[in-house]
């Protein structure tokens, strides 16, 4: 599997559909604006084994200020 890297006007619409849901325009408590997507694309097969169901596509956002770790699933993206 290879990693695939977002171009960077797929990430300012990443980090601008987070804000447009947002209440404030930090994704982060310590409420920094500053955020990176990360590169690649990460799956969650919790229930694939079990149920037939197909991996849950992640995308991750980091806080440039204090490191939190933000999860979204592909779909809340693709769906906006």
């Amino acid at each position: 599997m290879t990693m695939q890297k977002f171009t960077d006007i797929q990430k300012e619409r990443i980090i601008s559909i987070i804000e447009s849901k947002a209440t404030n325009k930090g994704i982060c408590n310590c409420d920094n604006p500053n955020m990176r997507v990360l590169d690649g694309q990460y799956y969650l097969p919790l229930l694939s084994a079990t149920y037939g169901n197909e991996p849950i596509t992640l995308i991750n956002v980091l806080c440039e200020n204090c490191g939190r770790l933000r999860t979204y699933s592909k779909d809340f993206f693709e769906n906006n």
